[in-house]
């Protein structure tokens, strides 16, 4: 994934390079899809190469766009940061740390 080549304003309609993204855009993304670092890392990309648009209409598009994109971000980050949670958890439990010391150095 080369992530977004150039910029690209949003609500154009053309593809950004960016997998997820497009998917995203195009309505093919995979709920309960595992996506990797790489591809949030492209995605972060192409997100920061948008330009913004030529008139008000884009314009309060585009910031309605992102604040749902913002929105669905944070949401994103709160379900991995439980996952990683309850992941470190397990293996504490796993290694024979006693309940009251298990998750100890998971920061939120």
């Amino acid at each position: 994934m080369d992530g977004i080549q150039g910029t690209e304003r949003i609500g154009t309609g053309a593809l950004s390079g960016c997998a997820v993204l497009d998917a995203a855009v195009l309505g093919a993304a995979v709920p309960g899809a595992v996506v990797t670092g790489a591809e949030f890392e492209d995605l972060t990309r192409a997100v920061a190469s948008f330009r913004p648009g030529s008139d008000s209409a884009e314009l309060i598009s585009q910031l309605r766009a992102l604040e749902d994109l913002k929105s669905a971000a944070a949401a994103a980050q709160a379900r991995i940061a439980v996952a990683f949670d309850t992941a470190q958890r397990r293996a504490d439990a796993a290694a024979g740390v006693p309940a009251e010391g298990r998750g100890r150095g998971v920061a939120a």
